[in-house]
């Protein structure tokens, strides 16, 4: 059901006026409708998320490609299983799984790190000490990267990735 843009609006001024008149203060907020929607969908089965997204798809590309950029983010690893994980680095280059876990937080790191092998989370953490300071969009370019990959391992049923409240048997 679609409801006219200017049917809200009016309802909106309707609303702040009876507030008004009942004395209260009125205050507004932005909301950013994207990451709301990203946040509903983190509470639908992944079927009917990734129907929901492949129709916004086909009628507003740019937004569902946002709403994927915030459902899907770094802080998603935490809730991945260690075999998933394990397979997605043991196929990344130490220098993309350094300039990933720069400046990340410490919870993410640590979970990136201890899916890696011994000898490779050695390799990757001297790697990172070599590279020294990087520049933020060499990192950030490289985050997208990953995570544009992650998300269509998932697309591909080759990862899971829980969301909140979901449980793996």
């Amino acid at each position: 059901v679609r409801v006219d843009g200017a049917v809200i609006i009016r309802i909106e001024e309707i609303l702040r006026e009876r507030i008004r008149q009942q004395g209260g203060p009125v205050t507004t907020s932005e909301v950013d409708g994207h990451q709301a929607l990203a946040n509903i969908l983190r509470h639908m089965s992944v079927h009917d998320e990734r129907k929901l997204l492949d129709q916004l798809a086909v009628e507003e590309p740019e937004m569902a490609k946002t709403v994927e950029d915030y459902l899907i983010t770094i802080d998603s690893l935490l809730h991945m299983t260690n075999r998933d994980l394990h397979e997605i680095f043991r196929r990344m280059e130490e220098k993309n799984i350094a300039l990933l876990i720069k400046g990340k937080t410490a919870e993410v790191r640590e979970r990136i790190l201890e899916s890696l092998s011994a000898r490779k989370r050695n390799m990757v953490l001297e790697e990172e000490q070599l590279m020294g300071p990087t520049r933020k969009r060499e990192i950030d370019k490289a985050a997208k990267e990953f995570l544009d990959d992650l998300r269509e391992k998932e697309r591909q049923g080759k990862v899971i990735i829980p969301r909140p409240g979901e449980s793996l048997i």
